[in-house]
């Protein structure tokens, strides 16, 4: 696993760090959890894959929500700098 450092100048309020840390949580759910479905023969338990599908659909809309409060952010940023030009302007 890789580490990447990010740099934005968009500025995440709480509701969307919150978005992003429960899609966190649930990607590192699914993924932790769809690895140790099999018998000690290799064969897969039938529960344990259906719960692994479930949790990995999971973080798939917690990951679909992050997403969307980071656009939602974006356009909130984009706007108040539009703002802040319009007005160095007048």
């Amino acid at each position: 696993m890789s580490v990447v450092a990010l740099s934005t100048e968009v500025v995440f309020d709480g509701v969307a760090v919150e978005a992003e840390r429960r899609a966190l949580v649930a990607e590192l759910a699914a993924e932790r959890f769809g690895s140790i479905h099999l018998h000690r023969d290799g064969r897969p338990y039938a529960k344990e894959v259906e719960a692994a599908r479930h949790l990995e659909r999971a973080a798939e809309f917690a990951r679909e929500v992050a997403e969307h409060e980071r656009r939602r952010c974006a356009a909130e940023h984009a706007s108040r700098r539009d703002e802040a030009r319009g007005e160095g302007m007048a």
